[in-house]
Parts: C-alpha cells; sequence; structure tokens
C-alpha cells in the first residue's frame, strides 16, 4: 500500500495584500486494486508550487506527521496557549523534519527527537502566531 494525501476541503486565505488557497488533507491508503481507504487523521496546510490549482479529490504522494517540539506559544481565538506539538502535511520528495521546522521558525520552535532539539533556535522569542483558522475568517 501507497501513502496519499487526499484534498478534502479548500478555503481562500488572504494575509498582508497576498491571496493564497488553504487544503485541507486527509490521509489515505492506496490499496492494490486502486482504491483508497481512509487510514489517519486530517490536517491543514498552505499551498505553494504544487504545480496546479488542487481540487477536492485530488491525491498527493506523502503522509501527515506529528512531532514534539520546544514549547511555543500560539494565539487561537484571541487567547494565548502553550504548545509542544505540531501536525505537518509532507509531499512525497519533503524532508518531513525540515518540513516541520521550518514551519516552527516562526514561533522560535523546532522538533525535538529523542528529548534533544534539532536545530539551534533564535534567543529573542517571536510573537505569537495567529492560526490559519483566524487567518482564514479574517479574510472573509
Amino acid at each position: 500500500m501507497e501513502k496519499f494525501l487526499e484534498v478534502s476541503k479548500i478555503l481562500d486565505g488572504e494575509k498582508d495584500g497576498r491571496e493564497f488557497k488553504i487544503a485541507h488533507f486527509k490521509s489515505v491508503r492506496m490499496l492494490e486494486n486502486g482504491k483508497t481507504v481512509f487510514s489517519g487523521q486530517a490536517s491543514g496546510t498552505r499551498l505553494f508550487n504544487l504545480g496546479k490549482e488542487p481540487e477536492v479529490g485530488d491525491l498527493f504522494e506523502g503522509s501527515i506527521i506529528s512531532y514534539e517540539t520546544t514549547p511555543y506559544v500560539l494565539k487561537v481565538d484571541g487567547m494565548e496557549r502553550t504548545v509542544n506539538k505540531t501536525t505537518v502535511v509532507v509531499f512525497g520528495d519533503e524532508t518531513p523534519i525540515e518540513v516541520a521546522n521550518k514551519s516552527l521558525e516562526r514561533n522560535n520552535a523546532c522538533v525535538v527527537i529523542n528529548g534533544q532539539p534539532t536545530k539551534v533556535m533564535a534567543t529573542a522569542p517571536k510573537e505569537p502566531v495567529v492560526t490559519a483558522k483566524e487567518e482564514t475568517e479574517a479574510g472573509k
């Protein structure tokens, strides 16, 4: 069985005058008979350079991966909270830890493996990041 990501929903987003698409994926497995089976959790990601405008039902090679992280602050629905986990959508040719660390840079956080940070972080904490949910709702 091969791992794929199926586009389950597409939302329009806008930040700093720049428009973008937010695609929500669900993890599926391709069976030998060509059918797909839902195999895990759903997650959202911003799409950049995928080569085409995605549509609901499109399949991409990849997976959804969760990691423990160094603690960081998120602002959700106007409230700040400290978290130490992240979930990322990783396409077939990407390195999972690099994708996760790239998404955590703006939070001055990184992936933790076996209790050790996977990279050196900046010393000054950054402002809490507004979640994609708030960005999408603000753009409406």
